[in-house]
């Protein structure tokens, strides 16, 4: 080895916060995330819509919190011991958080390991025609023994409001 140039393969990575919702492992973006809270008390919206769970008071500012199960079209998240809130930065909205079942572990996932990655055409398209989920996952990754759903947080306000919109033209 002794005169040869090192020589160092690049794989770009991006961390991802990992949780659970129901069996299926999400995955969002670490540099969209503020912070992981504790579930607070919540005070429903009257008339919100169903993926909005109502908002919280987090060291004076005031957060809606969205039930991303309902988002993607499962069945809404049951409050529990190990829910957690995590709070997007302000960069993507109005300040936001999303209502998980348990949180993981913070993940390097290999850009090329990502199957399925989305182009923003085709996220743009999907959100015109698209199931939710179809326009929320960027991409799926294989974790040890199970998939990684990778979620687009930009994109979590725009799915709301695209589903009460058909919400409001299916009723």
């Amino acid at each position: 080895m002794i005169g040869q140039p090192l020589t160092r393969i690049h794989t770009e990575t991006r961390p991802w916060c990992t949780f659970r919702l129901g069996d299926d492992l999400y995955g969002l973006d670490v540099l969209a995330i503020r912070e992981v809270a504790l579930l607070p008390i919540v005070t429903p919206v009257p008339h919100a819509p169903p993926g909005i769970l109502g908002c919280v008071n987090l060291r004076g500012q005031i957060h809606v919190i969205l039930d991303l199960a309902a988002l993607l079209g499962r069945q809404a998240t049951k409050p529990g011991p190990h829910n957690r809130l995590i709070l997007f930065k302000n960069e993507l909205g109005n300040p936001f958080g999303v209502l998980v079942e348990g949180i993981g572990d913070i993940v390097q996932v290999p850009i090329e390991q990502v199957e399925n990655r989305v182009r923003v055409e085709e996220l743009e398209s999907a959100e015109q025609t698209g199931s939710p989920e179809e326009t929320l996952v960027l991409g799926v990754a294989r974790m040890h023994e199970e998939l990684l759903l990778l979620l687009d947080a930009r994109r979590l306000l725009t799915a709301l409001q695209r589903s009460n919109l058909i919400g409001e033209t299916n009723s």
